[in-house]
């Protein structure tokens, strides 16, 4: 049997794997089917790929398939491992403010801002200032991806990009916003 034939009987069960992890997310609307079964489908093509006994190969395929999903869904988390560690074990209020981590950054570059209810409308407001100061198709991007949660590709499609493109100009566009914060919120606490 060959790939193309062996993608083509293993796509119901990709398909199945996917379904079972969008079941678990439900209520995350920024993940869809389709990216967790595109992410399934890239591993089933390395399970093809790099099997060698076919009595085996079931087990195999899960264990490639829901890792590509698992890698898939830890590239969009927008939080470190320390991070998340980080905000669990606050007992404060806090806002979370991070920037892609496809971008890169270390944890020092995430923002745990502890805050009162007080603070918090002048964290918004600060917010709100910075994205009025970007482009406004990037303003208008960050908020159909963040707010609207509309998916990366439905967006690329919008927009007349390709997903890649799209994603290079998130990336940058958060990092600017990012930025922007940071110095306007030392600012803020500067007159403070």
């Amino acid at each position: 049997m060959d790939e193309q034939d062996q993608i083509i009987e293993w796509m119901p069960f990709v398909s199945h794997l996917a379904m079972k992890v969008k079941e678990r997310m439900r209520g995350v609307q920024s993940v869809t089917f389709d990216d967790l079964y595109s992410a399934g489908m890239y591993g089933l093509l390395k399970a093809i790929r790099n099997s060698t006994e076919e009595k085996t190969f079931k087990a195999y395929a899960a264990q490639k398939i829901n890792g590509a999903i698992l890698d898939y869904l830890r590239k969009v988390d927008h939080l470190t491992r320390e991070g998340r560690k980080k905000a669990k074990e606050s007992d404060d209020e806090f806002i979370l403010i991070s920037i892609d981590s496809s971008c890169e950054w270390d944890d020092e570059n995430l923002f745990i801002i502890s805050i009162d209810t007080t603070e918090h409308k002048e964290v918004s407001e600060i917010l709100k200032d910075c994205m009025g100061s970007l482009h406004p198709s990037d303003y208008s991007m960050i908020e159909n991806l963040f707010m609207k949660e509309v998916t990366i590709t439905e967006l690329a499609k919008e927009m007349n990009l390709s997903w890649s493109g799209l994603y290079l100009k998130k990336k940058r566009a958060l990092k600017h916003l990012a930025n922007l914060f940071k110095s306007k919120r030392i600012k803020e606490e500067d007159i403070l």
